[in-house]
């Protein structure tokens, strides 16, 4: 949402919020005028010059004055050249205004202030309790139809448009599709929502205030007037390749059923018309003297639905469904056409990917489908590959209890006498390979259109007269009985229920939304495993190293132990006769050569050097000397000890430290190990779970497909992918070839994990339809990857 707010310059700006961060604010009601201040008049600084201008200094002023920084108004805060935000503003305008702080009404034509609701009750007939705050829903749809019958927009569609919020309901915008058109829709999606019945006192319409002559598209010599029943109708799903003409045949055939003959069609007011489309005619140009042929285009509208002219794309880029009324013996009754993209885009398999889901989405919001029109053009001699990709592509995504609704019809079909021309053959050939299939190119299986009436009826409308009338009358005849036929042909057999079809593809993509989270538990599963190991590698290398400490810690040593003599000792004190020990603190003397021991003299002092009364010890000769050591008297003493070597182990005290540090880590590697492999096999479990569900999910569509996969998608891409290749030698971008690169690598990798579920014997093929939404929703309850999938899926 963009609201408008003045910066600190005081310059009025915008800024874009997402939903979840909207702020506070105020949004301005008023009448549209001349001079009103547009999205693009701001963008380009015009805004002050101009009437409308002061509407925004008002609310801009009010919502000062209420403390709001933000307001919106909708001349300028939307940009309308951008159709998908108009239709996506237009939607989401009922719920603005609702989630406004506040709303202020500009009247200029009313200058006293007034309480707004009473004069709102006055003009509009709603009620005060609406004004006040009640539940819309708690008021009759055909009231709430009334409070808009005074309404008056500048486009005439928009009558109708203005009434999705008061009912709470959503179509896509189609500016040019004419009021009454708009109205149909509209009444249509409301009767899907509501509790509206046939048995209420009016018809919609008239409680809109308006009855069908009033429409602007009144018609003379209608074949019905349109007065729908909720009960009874046909709804035909009309599919094709890109070009087979969906759009223009839709048009045809609202004309067949409305009007008895061309000349009807002709003499009415305006073209009825019900998708846009457009086309080209060669035109001989009479005024020039040479009479050159010129290319006229014509167009049925553009509108937001429409791709504009993009080469080789859909050119229908939304499903859209429109309603028309048929009158058969018994009355009338709605008959529902699902306008579809193609298939074929040459932009990519993305796109009809994208497309198809488009189609099953809007498909699943009714009950049934009568009819899948596959619509075919009537000239394809050959069994091309893109023509077996697009009927293929088409049938890949329909349930095989849909097999007997589809039908084929082939378009174009004036220049092969109306027959089903050179399509049959090849079609006829491929429908022949798909085993079981249930389809056939039998008499009710198969029409032959042409649509060349509606372009005669669209050209004349633009003042471009196509020679040979006559011919467009044959045309005109030969179509309508055939669409009649097929009308008569989907009336009379049993309708397919489109949650088969809507359960069939959330199947299929269950299954294809599957290979990516696989691919990635294996993947992660592979890393916690590497991670395991490497933890287990590193515990073997702590322990080698802890075994390694342990040798040399503690240490061995010898020490020297004083121990106590219970007599006298005399030894020899001479550098020659000690040793010394420097392994303690200190260093120590050995005195390793014991002269006389025991030694019996009394009062000699011990630990002293050359004491006299030494000199009278018997290890001593007459000149003195050491009957011994032969050292001198004098340099010998009395000792009362002894030292004595021990053996002792002795504690290296960083070695201690490390041993202590690699044991912590060894027990926190082994704590490692254990929870890594307790996850490898809690993922273990998952990912077989996950393998389980994508082979039931196999099992499942390949019981209940017409085709398992398409198989003609590898070829189809490498040819486009050639085909692109040439146009980037003659100077085009890459771009495209690189997404037919990618789509052909996720192709090939789909089809591979297909064919493994296909083989995995643990699989079990009793699944039911309603037993898929409960295989997903135990794989949402998986502890580990449970959150993701439910992400992925949801």
């Amino acid at each position: 949402m963009r609201l408008l707010h003045y910066n600190e310059t005081s310059d009025l700006v915008w800024t874009e919020f997402s939903t979840a961060s909207i702020p506070q604010y105020a949004i301005l009601s008023h009448t549209w005028g001349v001079g009103e201040v547009s999205f693009e008049d701001l963008l380009n600084n015009r805004a002050k010059g101009k009437a409308g201008y002061r509407k925004i200094l008002f609310c801009g002023e009010q919502a000062a004055r209420d403390h709001l920084q933000y307001f919106w108004i909708d001349t300028c805060c939307i940009d309308k050249r951008n159709s998908h935000e108009l239709s996506k503003a237009i939607n989401s305008m009922f719920r603005w205004y609702q989630n406004a702080v506040k709303c202020y009404v500009f009247l200029p034509d009313v200058s006293t202030p007034s309480i707004a609701a009473n004069p709102i009750f006055e003009i509009t007939g709603i009620p005060l309790d609406a004004l006040d705050g009640r539940p819309l829903n708690q008021f009759g749809v055909d009231e709430r139809m009334t409070w808009a019958a005074k309404r008056r927009t500048t486009e005439e569609e928009d009558e109708a448009y203005c009434l999705l919020g008061i009912f709470g309901v959503f179509i896509p915008l189609i500016y040019g599709e004419g009021q009454r058109n708009a109205m149909i829709r509209l009444e249509e999606e409301i009767r899907r929502h509501s509790k509206y019945s046939a048995s209420s006192e009016e018809p919609t319409s008239k409680a809109w205030g308006k009855t069908p002559d009033q429409y602007p598209q009144n018609q003379p010599k209608d074949k019905s007037e349109i007065d729908i029943k909720p009960l009874d109708d046909l709804n035909i799903l009309v599919l094709g390749e890109t070009g087979a003409g969906k759009s223009t045949f839709i048009n045809a055939l609202a004309n067949y059923v409305k009007f008895e003959t061309m000349a009807d069609a002709m003499n009415a007011n305006n073209l009825t018309w019900l998708a846009p489309c457009s086309f080209s005619t060669p035109i001989m140009n009479t005024s020039s003297q040479h009479g050159l042929i010129e290319e006229r285009f014509i167009h049925v509208d553009h509108g937001s639905d429409k791709n504009g002219g993009y080469s080789g794309a859909s050119v229908t880029q939304i499903t859209v469904v429109y309603p028309i009324t048929v009158s058969s013996g018994s009355g009338t009754y709605t008959t529902r056409l699902f306008d579809t993209p193609g298939i074929g885009d040459t932009r990519g398999v993305e796109y009809d990917k994208r497309n198809m889901a488009n189609i099953i989405q809007t498909v699943g919001r009714y009950d049934k489908i009568h009819g899948i029109l596959i619509l075919l053009k009537s000239n394809s001699a050959r069994l091309t590959t893109a023509f077996q990709y697009c009927i293929k592509e088409l049938l890949s995504y329909l349930p095989r209890v849909a097999a007997s609704n589809i039908i084929f019809g082939f378009t174009h079909t004036r220049s092969s006498n109306y027959t089903l021309g050179d399509t049959f053959g090849p079609l006829n050939r491929l429908l022949g390979d798909i085993p079981n299939s249930g389809l056939s190119l039998s008499k009710e299986k198969t029409y032959s259109f042409d649509s060349e009436s509606f372009r005669f009826l669209a050209a004349a409308r633009k003042g471009v007269w196509l020679a040979y009338p006559a011919e467009y009358e044959r045309s005109w005849k030969h179509s309508q009985n055939e669409a009649l036929r097929m009308l008569n042909y989907l009336g009379k057999i049993r309708p397919h229920n489109t949650q088969s079809t809507s359960i069939f593809n959330r199947a299929r993509g269950y299954q294809q939304g599957l290979v990516k989270p696989l691919k990635e538990i294996f993947q992660v599963i592979a890393n916690n495993f590497d991670f395991c190991e490497s933890k287990k590698a590193d515990l073997s290398e702590r322990r080698e190293k802890y075994h390694t400490l342990r040798k040399v810690s503690p240490i061995q040593k010898t020490e020297l132990e004083t121990e106590r003599l219970d007599e006298p000792r005399t030894v020899c004190t001479d550098r020659r006769c000690v040793d010394f020990d420097d392994s303690g603190k200190q260093t120590r003397i050995i005195y390793k050569t014991h002269c006389h021991s025991p030694c019996y003299l009394e009062n000699v002092a011990s630990d002293m050097m050359a004491p006299p009364q030494l000199a009278s010890c018997p290890a001593f000769d007459s000149s003195g000397k050491c009957k011994k050591c032969s050292h001198h008297w004098q340099v010998h003493m009395h000792i009362m000890y002894e030292l004595n070597e021990r053996v002792v182990f002795v504690k290296d005290l960083q070695v201690e430290m490390e041993i202590e540090r690699v044991t912590n880590e060894m027990q926190l590697i082994k704590a490692a190990i254990s929870n890594i492999s307790l996850l490898i096999e809690e993922y273990s479990q998952e990912r077989d779970t996950m393998r389980l569900a994508a082979t039931n999910l196999s099992l499942f569509l390949r019981r209940n497909s017409i085709i398992r996969y398409n198989d003609i998608t590898t070829a189809y891409l490498d040819s486009s992918i050639k085909d692109e290749a040439r146009v980037i030698q003659e100077g085009g971008c890459d771009r495209k070839l690189l997404i037919l690169k990618e789509d052909l690598e996720q192709h090939t990798k789909h089809i591979q994990f297909l064919n493994a579920s296909m083989n995995d014997n643990a699989g079990s093929d009793d699944l039911s339809e309603a037993g898929v939404e409960s295989l997903m929703q135990e794989l949402y309850g998986l502890k580990h990857f449970g959150r993701n999938l439910r992400l992925v899926f949801k």
